[in-house]
C-alpha cells in the first residue's frame, strides 16, 4: 500500500491501462524517465504491472507495460481488486 500512496506510481498505473513503453508513460504522466524506470521496477516487483516485449536482432530492447486490475495476496490467498482504487485516485 505504501507504493500506491506515491503519486507517480498511481499515475503510471492509470496511464498503463493500455500497453505503453517507458517513454510514452513519461510523457503521459509528466514524470522523468528516471522516475518511470524506478517506479516500473517497484510496481513490477509487487506484480502490479504486466511486462511484455522483445529484443530485436541488433540487441535493442522493446518493452511495454500494462497495469493489472487485481493482485494476488499471499497472506489472504485471494485476489485484491485495485481497479477501483486507481479509478478513485484519477478523480481526485
Amino acid at each position: 500500500m505504501k507504493l500506491l500512496s506515491e503519486d507517480s506510481a498511481v499515475r503510471i498505473l492509470q496511464s498503463a491501462t493500455s500497453p505503453k513503453n517507458a517513454y510514452q508513460l513519461s510523457k503521459d504522466c509528466d514524470v522523468s524517465l528516471t522516475t518511470i524506470y524506478r517506479q516500473i521496477k517497484r510496481l513490477n516487483d509487487k506484480r502490479l504491472l504486466k511486462v511484455s516485449g522483445s529484443i530485436d536482432k541488433s540487441g535493442k530492447k522493446h518493452f511495454v507495460f500494462t497495469s493489472k486490475t487485481s493482485v494476488f495476496c499471499k497472506c489472504a490467498s485471494c485476489n485484491i481488486d485495485i481497479s477501483s482504487f486507481i479509478a478513485l485516485e484519477r478523480i481526485k
